[in-house]
């Protein structure tokens, strides 16, 4: 008769094993969760860079189109969605704004949440009276306008491109909220004149010549300011 060997049930995990695992896996989570989350941050800057990149190339058909002169930020005394520089370089995208308020009320709204107009950390509307506006991410240098028109009625075209004395010194377009133009860099008060800084504490901004780079608040407080957003005397 042959006898078999008693087989032994396999040992399982003590105590003591399982929570060296636990601390292992937790170890590892919080090394690898900011790594990736940086990641992500990066990526997001990175589309938004992009995006100003490609509104450059609009800008430059609107110009093409009009005698070499830019888009105001905002037409004064037309209250309609046609109003701004959003608007006006939309058509040379595939995602034009529509014409009218007839056409839905979220007309700016609909284009601000599309790319090249949405910037991926802008991910919730401004809390403002500004309805319409609540989505936006990108606000044109004010001086597109004052250069051109002041304050004068119903003028459709800003600055001549080359009344830029360096257009690689000058910024078109930069991050902000609510309103079509910026003029000031602070983040502080009224969002609706202001630049905002949410890669990790910098902009990217569109200069004239259609490289984009970034900068901080404190940067712009240091000098930056006068530098790529005032136009010098003609």
């Amino acid at each position: 008769m042959k006898v078999h060997p008693i087989r032994k049930s396999p040992r399982g995990f003590s105590l003591i094993e399982l929570l060296i695992t636990i601390a292992v896996i937790a170890i590892l989570a919080a090394i690898l969760i900011p790594v990736v989350q940086g990641i992500m941050a990066r990526s997001r800057e990175t589309t938004c860079a992009a995006n100003l990149r490609a509104l450059s190339g609009s800008l430059q058909l609107f110009c093409a189109d009009n005698e070499g002169r830019l888009p105001v930020g905002y037409e004064i005394n037309n209250n309609g969605p046609t109003n701004n520089w959003w608007y006006r370089t939309s058509q040379y995208t595939d995602k034009p704004m529509a014409m009218s308020w007839s056409e839905g009320a979220n007309c700016i709204k609909n284009v601000m949440l599309e790319q090249p107009f949405n910037c991926p950390d802008v991910s919730a509307p401004y809390p403002s009276k500004y309805a319409f506006n609540g989505w936006v991410s990108y606000k044109m240098n004010v001086q597109v306008r004052l250069r051109n028109s002041g304050t004068a009625l119903n003028v459709t075209q800003g600055l001549h491109m080359a009344r830029i004395p360096n257009p690689a010194r000058f910024i078109l377009v930069s991050e902000g909220r609510v309103t079509p133009e910026f003029d000031t860099y602070r983040t502080e008060g009224n969002a609706a004149w202001n630049l905002e800084y949410r890669h990790d504490g910098r902009a990217n901004a569109l200069f004239a010549d259609g490289h984009v780079s970034s900068f901080t608040e404190d940067e712009m407080a240091g000098g930056a300011w006068a530098d790529y957003c005032i136009l010098p005397p003609e």
